[in-house]
């Protein structure tokens, strides 16, 4: 069982004729980060190796949502979110499942031990979050523009406690969690 699981969201993504999606290597690639999310990327490496917020720990495992080029809505900016720091921590992205897999992405996270770090689509994220833990009060949905937050699970009594912890690692992140 988990010590914690932490869920976010991808970082930044293009915005249709304004912000282009870029990969790794400069290609363009409306399925990537936009260069405001490489940065949150990189920035999360700090947040996530050596913590300074209250309540987060350096993640033993990572989790992310797999990318599937023949749907048309897929993306490669949850992995590309997390793979930064997974180098840097020496782990291994673990992506097998598909973003509307909620179910079985809670399963292994309940599988594993210490850690468990998980980057996903917004809009399946309160459904994963359930799953995680079902008698937790937890926000309805993820709002479109909100890149900035992590929601944290620690076991307690024979449940799962659940809390927002603002990034502020950016220009405009906001200090407060989801309504």
């Amino acid at each position: 069982m988990p010590e914690q699981i932490l869920l976010i969201r991808h970082a930044e993504k293009p915005i249709p004729d304004r912000v282009q999606g870029v990969r790794r290597r400069g290609k363009l690639d409306e399925h990537s980060l936009s260069v405001r999310g490489w940065q949150r990327a990189g920035a999360l490496i700090r947040f996530f190796q050596h913590p300074y917020v209250d309540g987060v720990r350096v993640p033993t495992h990572i989790l992310s949502e797999r990318f599937d080029r023949s749907a048309p809505d897929d993306s490669r900016r949850t992995r590309q979110t997390v793979t930064p720091l997974a180098q840097a921590l020496g782990l291994k992205v673990e992506a097998r499942l598909m973003k509307t897999q909620t179910d079985q992405a809670a399963e292994r996270c309940h599988q594993l031990d210490g850690v468990v770090l998980i980057a996903w689509s917004h809009e399946c994220i309160p459904t994963l979050a359930q799953a995680i833990a079902p008698a937790a009060q937890i926000p309805k949905a993820w709002p479109g523009e909100r890149f900035d937050v992590v929601w944290a699970f620690e076991p307690a009594r024979g449940g799962w406690r659940f809390r927002q912890l603002p990034q502020q690692l950016l220009a405009g992140d906001l200090a407060t969690g989801i309504d």
